[in-house]
């Protein structure tokens, strides 16, 4: 609706987007697949398998993201205690959805 409105302006409420970095969008984009891959796998892994798993991978995600400085954001150093944090995150969620 929008884009819709936004054309029949003169495009002039989009025009602003030119400037903003492609990887903004991106976020929708996982949003749905992150959506769409809960639903499939709560089945299989339950309530609590699915969340420990999510905070696991977003957890592990960042720590990436600090290490290489991606996104603008300053680098932090990739320490001991944060590779054991990361085990024992994996640790958890197999402890979680083992059978």
């Amino acid at each position: 609706a929008l884009f819709v409105v936004a054309i029949a302006s003169g495009g002039t409420h989009l025009d602003g987007l030119k400037g903003v970095p492609w990887w903004y969008f991106v976020g929708g984009f996982i949003g749905a697949v992150f959506v769409a891959s809960s639903l499939v796998t709560v089945r299989t892994l339950g309530a609590g398998g699915v969340v420990a798993a999510t905070i696991a991978g977003q957890l592990t995600g960042s720590v990436v993201i600090d290490q290489f400085g991606l996104l603008g954001l300053d680098k932090q150093p990739l320490t001991v205690a944060k590779v054991v944090g990361i085990v024992l995150l994996a640790a958890g969620v197999f402890l979680i959805v083992r059978d």
